[in-house]
């Protein structure tokens, strides 16, 4: 048992044969309970997770007797010496683990580097200002310096190694232990929170750090118990899911401190939305879940999350194990570095500190079908979105219409939106400004509004009397249906092999197969595979290629993971569920 989840060489615990199996009969126990949660993970998750079991050993700590696993313990098998005082004496190590109210003179830890010192000496002057046991610059938001300190720790995390992330987590713990103020108490344990849910700490400390989580959920102080176990949550999504990618935003960080979800905002193709109370931890596999279960749609894995941002024309499927707010965070072009942030945050050059970037003007998540057949629109549940869905595809020009069907579209949408009109009703100027809400843009610019508004009404005139919505919506995706290109998904790629066309194409994949498109308004269709012929398929880190009889097809393209994916999706569901022939 100390060999397996200890990393250490099993030695004689002191137990009884009947308590050592006892304890074992546990391990087997929490096991099967742990598998049922990683049941639908990917290889790459459940490899974290079993990680993290490993340095997570929460039933051998709940069976040890005595001292074990303390802060004091870790100290003196790692912590330099400290000397105070003209005779220079020895701080006791009992001291160095405990809440002081003095700046450090030098780190914890012996730390080679001096500029690395020099740092860590002012994040421990930063962790006081956010537990307000130091007072901060006029020109200092509490708020920026607990992200400065996150952000020091993702640096760490990525280019220093263990030891920095272990000073970290013990500059904050020694101020969590014997800490007379209890203000100073909350704030600190709400800044530890903060920490585990962005990077976890070096293995090392990992055992020790679950000792000081496991007796701080125990704690009477209500506020302290309900940290340390919120923390304790965040840890194992930490270790299951790896480090952020970027620096938390206010939203999460007030959250956290504030113990209450984040309202997550989900667009619809025709901007309707709906909103979710969310964790900071929460992936999108789980808000696809919550989803889809508030939507009554029955099976998850015909749609996604995509995510648009306002200076990327192509919208991207965001993976099932992303933290969604990890993801949004990164939003709003380029990012700083995370060395320019510690600068900002602890170097206190006021003209350097920038405004809080906003994530919501620079993009949004959209809920929309991953995975389109034709049979989907059997379900109710679906109508509404295969509806937002194709007007929204129709409208911006991602299928190659003919004026014909624009019009017939566009007239059927004003019989949806407006209602029926006859010729001797009002209905010249409706459509005044609204042209672009109906008209492909790939056929907006032939005509003048006025002279599209007649042809609209004249079509419309001629429909029967409806006013049925969901029937009239119905009609809409039924015509959409017919053409080859309904459902797909759309790539920009590049193609140097195929000497007779482009060099820059698009890229459609749907339930029927591939298709390769000139890139412009048109999008006239120069080649296609059905997925009957297609045999294999792979994608590296800027090309997707696939196979078609003994030709290989390949294209250049950075979303070759996505693709892959998605053709491995439909390969799979076509082969549980073929799907019913349609008209081309």
């Amino acid at each position: 048992i100390n060999a397996e989840y200890m990393g250490d060489e099993a030695e004689d615990d002191g137990l009884t044969e009947k308590e050592r199996a006892l304890r074992m009969e546990r391990f087997r126990n929490a096991d099967l309970v742990r598998s049922d949660i990683t049941a639908d993970m990917s290889d790459k998750d459940r490899e974290r997770a079993s990680s993290a079991r490993k340095m997570m050993p929460n039933e051998i700590l709940d069976e040890l007797e005595g001292p074990s696993y303390t802060l004091l313990e870790y100290a003196q098998n790692n912590f330099q010496v400290h000397r105070k005082g003209v005779l220079n004496r020895k701080v006791p190590v009992e001291k160095l683990v405990r809440f002081q109210k003095d700046l450090l003179k030098k780190t914890l830890h012996n730390v080679p580097d001096p500029v690395d010192q020099n740092k860590l000496v002012d994040l421990f002057r930063a962790i006081m200002q956010v537990m307000g046991d130091k007072t901060r610059e006029f020109h200092q938001d509490p708020l920026k310096l607990l992200k400065g300190i996150l952000a020091a720790g993702l640096q760490y995390s990525t280019h220093r190694g263990g030891l920095m992330r272990s000073e970290l987590y013990c500059q904050i713990c020694k101020q969590l232990n014997n800490n007379p103020n209890p203000s100073s108490l909350h704030r600190g344990w709400a800044l530890l929170a903060c920490v585990v849910g962005t990077f976890p700490p070096d293995t090392s400390f990992m055992n020790y750090l679950h000792v000081i989580l496991r007796e701080g959920s125990t704690s009477p102080d209500k506020m302290v118990a309900a940290y340390a176990a919120s923390a304790q949550r965040r840890l194992l999504y930490t270790l299951q899911h790896g480090p952020r990618k970027n620096v938390p935003m206010n939203i999460e960080i007030e959250a956290v401190q504030g113990q209450k979800p984040v309202i997550l905002r989900l667009m619809f193709c025709d901007m309707r939305f709906k909103t979710l109370a969310i964790e900071p931890s929460t992936t999108c596999a789980e808000v696809l879940h919550d989803m889809c279960r508030k939507m009554s749609l029955s099976d998850q894995q015909y749609f996604g999350i995509y995510e648009r941002q306002s200076n990327d024309p192509e919208e991207h499927l965001v993976a099932g194990d992303t933290r969604i707010l990890d993801q949004m965070a990164g939003w709003g072009g380029k990012q700083k570095s995370l060395d320019q942030e510690f600068l900002d945050y602890f170097m206190k050059n006021k003209d350097q500190i920038e405004e809080e970037v906003r994530p919501e003007k620079h993009g949004y998540f959209l809920f929309k079908t991953k995975l389109c057949f034709p049979h989907m629109h059997s379900d109710p549940n679906n109508h509404e979105l295969l509806y937002a869905q194709a007007q929204y595809d129709v409208k911006m020009g991602n299928y190659p219409t003919s004026t014909a069907d624009a019009i017939w579209l566009a007239a059927k949408q004003v019989q949806i939106d407006l209602g029926q009109y006859s010729r001797d009703s009002g209905w010249r100027d409706l459509l005044k400004g609204k042209i672009q809400e109906y008209i492909p843009v790939q056929w907006i610019n032939m005509k003048s509004p006025e002279e599209w508004e007649r042809e609209i009404f004249s079509k419309h005139f001629e429909f029967v009397y409806e006013r049925d919505k969901k029937l009239l919506k119905h009609q809409y995706v039924e015509h959409c249906m017919r053409w080859r290109l309904y459902g797909s998904s759309f790539f920009v790629v590049e193609q140097h092999e195929m000497s007779d066309l482009p060099t820059n194409l698009v890229m459609a994949v749907n339930y029927q197969g591939v298709y390769l498109l000139k890139l412009g308004l048109t999008r006239e269709v120069v080649a296609s595979f059905d997925f009957g012929a297609i045999s294999s398929w792979g994608f590296s880190r800027v090309f997707f290629a696939f196979m078609v009889g003994t030709r290989k097809i390949s294209v250049r393209t950075k979303r070759g993971s996505e693709i892959a994916d998605l053709c491995t999706a439909y390969a799979d569901a076509r082969q549980r569920a073929p799907p019913p022939s349609v008209t081309t």
